[in-house]
């Protein structure tokens, strides 16, 4: 039994070419198609079974490609994750074992007088290099490029890896982009400490299981493998959807989150700056805790967070209408409770008389009062607990 639309079709176009099989919309005496003379006559019900049929399989097979193409998307995804960072860490080993040879591990309690003469020598490079981490920050800011921004913001975080040397002096093999932080760590006053409220959930279940030693270890790495698993999901999503040539990417885990990858990474790197508490929790001694180094963990999530705005705004302004429909179903990060949610966005309602950034300036204006919030939330925390800190 022919469809609705096979029979609209039927009666559209009642003619059919005997050579090359399309059909007319009248009797014409030479094909528009293949140009044969005389060929057109009046087409028959079994005409009209085959294009059908030929329709179904061709549809089926597009479906078949499809699914296909869905498999070999997740592949490229699954692929290019496990590539990314495993590549990471593999370079960070591997880049230890050369640095180690260059910057060989010295034994505070044996020499301090050799490390207090090599960090001496080594701080005005760190100076240098921080100078022109905040410029390439600044400076991508300014001219909307908002990469060299995050990328820049990451150099900050970078010094995290430093964790894989496992060395008595920080300094030692890969510890060497410690550097960066010596700017920050004069002896007065150590400002790396001024993102500790963002981890102090994870401090308090230290001081919870301090003798715990397995959860402790275990912990980050649930953390990070939660973050891979966001951030592949969405890697997938994406692709599949840039495949499909979609305007907007609502399925799979963007029906949950505006910005999956942005978050899955943030939670991962999380996880490893919570990895980075957990070697200092354990090799250090406890009357050390709370000095790590959280501030350019927290600029890097900021910038991170700001850039995701500015693509919220990029979307709004193209698929005003579309993305408005998008933004209000799905969370910006991810979905939190309506009282904390109203409590954490009231200081930018405030701000703004406004529910979200709309333009650059609404958004440095986020970024810097959250920043300007965190800043002075940890240094109370430091205030407060410096008996454990110091």
């Amino acid at each position: 039994m022919l469809s609705i639309k096979l029979r609209q079709f039927q009666k559209a176009f009642p003619y059919i070419c005997d050579l090359c099989g399309e059909f007319a919309y009248m009797k014409l005496e030479i094909c528009e198609n293949c140009h044969g003379r005389n060929s057109i006559r009046k087409s028959t019900k079994e005409d009209y079974l085959k294009y059908y049929l030929k329709k179904q399989e061709k549809e089926g097979g597009k479906e078949t490609m499809g699914e296909e193409q869905l498999k070999n998307l997740k592949l490229l995804a699954i692929l290019f994750t496990f590539s990314l960072f495993f590549f990471i860490t593999t370079f960070l080993f591997l880049m230890n074992n050369l640095l180690s040879q260059i910057f060989p591990d010295i034994h505070p309690a044996f020499n301090p007088d050799e490390i207090e003469v090599f960090i001496n020598a080594v701080r005005p490079f760190g100076y240098a290099c921080l100078i022109v981490i905040v410029i390439f920050i600044i400076l991508g800011l300014l001219i909307k490029r908002e990469k060299i921004s995050v990328s820049s913001s990451f150099f900050l975080f970078l010094p995290t890896f430093g964790s894989f040397a496992g060395s008595m002096f920080f300094l030692a093999g890969i510890g060497i982009l410690g550097v960066i932080w010596l700017p920050l760590e004069p002896s007065y006053f150590n400002f790396l400490t001024l993102g500790i409220i963002v981890f102090m959930p994870v401090y308090l279940l230290f001081f919870l299981f301090y003798f715990n030693y397995s959860i402790i270890w275990i912990l980050p790495w649930i953390i990070m493998i939660l973050g891979l698993y966001i951030f592949t999901s969405g890697v997938i999503s994406w692709f599949y959807g840039k495949d499909q040539k979609r305007d907007i990417i609502d399925f799979s885990i963007y029906k949950y989150s505006r910005h999956p990858q942005y978050l899955g990474f943030l939670i991962w790197s999380y996880g490893f700056f919570v990895h980075y508490m957990t070697l200092e929790l354990i090799v250090v001694p406890l009357g050390r805790i709370g000095l790590g180094a959280s501030l350019p963990w927290v600029i890097f999530a900021l910038i991170i967070v700001g850039v995701a705005f500015i693509e919220d705004i990029k979307l709004s302004k193209k698929y005003p209408e579309k993305y408005r429909e998008y933004r209000k179903k799905t969370p910006f990060l991810i979905r939190i409770p309506k009282p904390v949610k109203s409590s954490v966005s009231f200081p930018l309602r405030t701000i703004l008389k406004k529910n979200f950034p709309e333009t650059r300036k609404d958004v440095f204006k986020v970024v810097i009062f959250y920043g300007i919030l965190i800043i002075l939330s940890s240094l109370l925390v430091n205030l407060l607990l410096s008996a454990f800190f110091y």
